[in-house]
């Protein structure tokens, strides 16, 4: 493992802050709305709730269930219903 200040591309800016501030590759926190450059290449977490994903469904797949999601929640809307509730 390299020491610490001597990782490849420790350092590099790979992100500017709205208020003009660069950031390294390693940035302690979640993204904020606004950040602008190579944001994927920002240290992301992810706590142990990944663990629980089970289900990867593809880009259009996952869209397709959105939407569906989306009409029988408006139909529940229409119906005076809270979509919220599971009434199965």
């Amino acid at each position: 493992m390299s020491a610490v200040g001597k990782r490849p591309g420790e350092g590099d800016v790979v992100a500017t802050k709205p208020d003009g501030k660069q950031d390294s590759s390693v940035l302690y926190g979640s993204p904020v709305q606004g950040l602008e450059g190579a944001v994927t290449e920002c240290v992301l977490f992810a706590g142990l709730s990944v663990e629980v994903v089970k289900d990867l469904p593809a880009a259009g797949e996952l869209v397709e269930r959105l939407w569906r999601e989306c009409e029988a929640a408006q139909g529940a809307l229409d119906r005076g219903l809270n979509p919220h509730i599971d009434r199965s």
